[in-house]
């Protein structure tokens, strides 16, 4: 059993919920829930926010930078009902069902390996990177009968468990006495070790339901951490959009190198 699978029983005991009363909190089946908890499946990005918001834990902070994006409830292999035990049914060329269907998925199996080759040669193609740094060094033109938002950042280390993770801060501030409405935030995180990139995209609900306010007031403010997935970075770009009172859309962007 692992971290997330021992920390998902410990909350939901202290909470003094069922599987089945999560299950209905979650709108997923008790079966889901029991997988969870056995680590045989994980939740996907948006089942760990729920999750963190009715337990009162950030799941999220337990996902780090060289593990594999949390993947939707897709049993593995093991878990999945086998054929063996059933008779094998012969086929007219003399074949059986059981042999095609092993055959199918060792062919399907192969596609996807050319495919995630094609994908990384593309990426790693000259003159091309995954992480595209003059996106977030992009200057959005101040016209003063606008709203305007300046990105502030600082950076530091934390030490948890023997390992150290990056963090990061940053507030907006509205310059013009313009409000803002801020309607997705992205961001794009570097690690060091092995330069792989993940992307994190909080929408006005997600900062709501975080007990931020998306909506930016004249020269008012709203700040976030960072430090998701947990890891050791290189750089975090930050876009953010949204629209004016007069809906006209706009965007800004920083850099924050480690």
């Amino acid at each position: 059993m692992g971290h997330f699978a021992e920390k998902l029983i410990e909350c939901r005991r202290n909470k003094d919920m069922t599987q089945d009363v999560l299950a209905a909190a979650m709108n997923v089946s008790r079966t889901t829930v029991s997988s969870w908890e056995r680590g045989r499946t994980e939740p996907d990005i948006a089942s760990l926010r729920r999750l963190s918001q009715l337990l009162d834990y950030d799941f999220l902070q337990d996902q780090t930078l060289d593990s594999p994006e949390s993947a939707p409830d897709i049993p593995r292999e093991a878990d999945a009902p086998t054929p063996d035990d059933a008779p094998a049914v012969p086929s007219p060329d003399g074949t059986t069902v059981r042999a095609k269907k092993r055959w199918r998925i060792v062919g399907a199996a192969l596609l996807v390996c050319a495919a995630l080759i094609c994908a990384a040669f593309l990426l790693l193609r000259p003159g091309r990177s995954a992480f595209d740094a003059e996106q977030y060094r992009k200057e959005t033109a101040n016209d003063p009968d606008r709203a305007f938002l300046s990105i502030d950042s600082r950076t530091w280390n934390e030490n948890s468990g023997g390992s150290t993770y990056s963090r990061y801060s940053f507030t907006l501030t509205e310059r013009n006495g313009k409000p803002f409405n801020v309607e997705r935030i992205e961001a794009s995180v570097e690690g060091i070790r092995n330069n792989s990139v993940k992307m994190l995209t909080l929408t006005a609900e997600d900062l709501r339901s975080s007990g931020l306010e998306p909506d930016i007031p004249a020269y008012g403010t709203l700040s976030m951490d960072g430090g998701y997935p947990k890891g050791e970075f290189g750089r975090v770009g930050i876009a953010v959009y949204g629209k004016d009172a007069d809906v006209t859309p706009n965007a800004y962007y920083t850099l924050i190198e480690f």
